[in-house]
């Protein structure tokens, strides 16, 4: 009799650690779907695109914030939706390091614009078209360029993701190094009265995709950490699911508990 007791015990023990699995598995696999078809730039409130900005958004600059495939890859793909889109950061940052990989491909380029005002933008043009030189830039948004210094001690690779790290002394000094998968490449005077400035990325038609944005301030502290895969809040999400969902399952055995003790006649 002991043993039928035991034996009935596992089985129901088994069952309720399939059962809890089970559901465990389904709130993931759902919440990981549900995150991946809500991945937009519209829902990404770090960013901005540029194009919506506009007194007259474009529409491809609409289809490029609200729809999926800027993010479609979990990277930003600046060539999306017609290409030639530009992304900037919400806010502004006072930082110390500033760093990021990215995957061009045959005849693509990337805009680093790490000094901007209201008035002009200091970027790295990296390039891997023959259009285009490697090199600083400074340019008015009015469209006309102010410098133009070519980077010539630079190897380029096309082949896999690349990094790019630019890095100060500290936050208020205005010099920057700036280094191409761990090798310096350029040096380059901060320009702006203030350290503070927006980050933002600009691109062609060739795709180019950007990744791991890490920003840092002078006690490490990191100011920005984007991986553009909608999935930050994953373990929020998903415990909160969870605690609703025994939530219910708790009230509905309480609900059946109670009918149970009412009298036949009031049930009746």
């Amino acid at each position: 009799m002991k043993n039928k007791i035991n034996v009935k015990h596992k089985v129901k023990f088994v069952l309720f650690l399939t059962l809890l699995i089970t559901q465990l598995l389904t709130i993931g696999i759902v919440l990981v779907n549900y995150l991946f078809f809500t991945n937009t730039l519209a829902n990404n409130p770090k960013w901005q695109v540029s194009k919506t900005q506009l007194y007259n958004p474009g529409y491809d600059g609409n289809s490029f914030k609200y729809f999926l495939p800027a993010l479609a890859k979990n990277s930003l793909n600046l060539s999306s939706w017609r290409g030639y889109h530009e992304v900037s950061s919400t806010e502004k940052f006072t930082w110390k390091e500033f760093s990021l990989n990215f995957l061009p491909s045959n005849q693509s380029y990337l805009y680093v614009i790490f000094d901007q005002n209201d008035e002009y933008f200091s970027a790295l043009r990296i390039s891997y078209s023959p259009l285009h030189t490697t090199a600083l830039i400074k340019a008015r948004y009015t469209g006309e360029f102010i410098e133009q210094t070519p980077i010539e001690n630079i190897s380029i690779n096309g082949e896999g993701w690349q990094k790019l790290a630019f890095k100060k002394d500290s936050s208020k000094n205005k010099n920057i190094q700036i280094f191409y998968n761990d090798k310096e490449i350029a040096t380059y005077n901060y320009a702006s009265e203030s350290a503070e400035s927006i980050i933002a990325f600009r691109a062609g038609q060739n795709q180019i995709l950007v990744d791991n944005v890490l920003i840092v301030d002078d006690n490490g502290k990191i100011l920005l950490k984007e991986n553009f895969d909608h999935l930050d809040n994953f373990w929020i999400y998903f415990l909160t699911l969870q605690a609703k969902f025994l939530l219910v399952k708790f009230l509905i055995r309480d609900l059946k508990i109670f009918l149970k003790k009412i009298p036949g006649n009031l049930k009746k």
